[in-house]
């Protein structure tokens, strides 16, 4: 049975509020007090910043908040496993993550979802895309971040970034789009920091051999 998001965060007495064109505000690093939080706490600290990482590898609203409120749900029974041992941020991202994996395999064909060029015609992916791809690109290659991007060199930078494995793709979002550490995106990936680091690595690899011409622009020959 379905469990809307709206559904379940006005029984907690609160609700999303995220715009789809917002940029991520980073979470207040977790303190030790917030490793001991009671599941039933989680969404008051975390529900906008886990909606918002849904949103952005979903295509409609109501599919993020459906996948949300599985989250949410799930935390419930599962959190005091990790009560007290890890950061309830990344692990809730970690469980996001699976729960769209999960969804993902339900659709068969996965032609909703961030991984596929559809997403490109998405209700919500273009507006948030467009924001990101330039602080993506201020981070992979020379430019800054305040630099606009054409429309093309957005498109082209999308379809480099969708082609990417999976794990690479989503360790390069979840560190330069996040602005996660490595040590969290490790604990949302379930690997090791090295190994992040190692996909990081390929991924930043193979966008500059790819596009190298999009990322690393004349910008400098501009400026001088």
């Amino acid at each position: 049975m379905r469990q809307p998001l709206l559904l379940y965060a006005a029984r907690a007495g609160i609700a999303p509020n995220v715009s789809d064109n917002d940029k991520k505000e980073n979470p207040i690093p977790a303190t030790e007090t917030e490793f001991f939080l009671p599941a039933e706490t989680l969404h008051e600290r975390y529900l906008d910043d886990v909606f918002r990482y849904v949103t952005r590898r979903v295509v409609r609203r109501e599919e993020a908040e459906d996948i949300t409120a599985e989250v949410f749900t799930a935390a419930l029974t599962a959190w005091p496993r990790y009560q007290g041992r890890t950061d309830p941020y990344p692990w809730l991202l970690g469980v996001a993550r699976r729960k769209i994996i999960d969804a993902r395999r339900r659709q068969q064909s996965g032609r909703r979802f961030f991984g596929r060029r559809e997403v490109l015609a998405s209700e919500t992916g273009d507006a948030v895309w467009n924001t990101l791809t330039e602080g993506l690109v201020a981070r992979v290659s020379d430019l800054p971040e305040t630099r606009a991007l054409s429309s093309e060199r957005q498109r082209v930078i999308r379809g480099l970034v969708e082609a990417l494995k999976e794990e690479q793709r989503e360790a390069l979002l979840l560190r330069y789009v996040e602005d996660l550490p490595i040590q969290a995106v490790a604990a949302v990936l379930g690997k090791s920091p090295a190994s992040v680091n190692s996909l990081l690595q390929r991924a930043r690899q193979t966008l500059l051999e790819k596009g190298r011409s999009y990322f690393l622009s004349d910008f400098a020959e501009e400026t001088t």
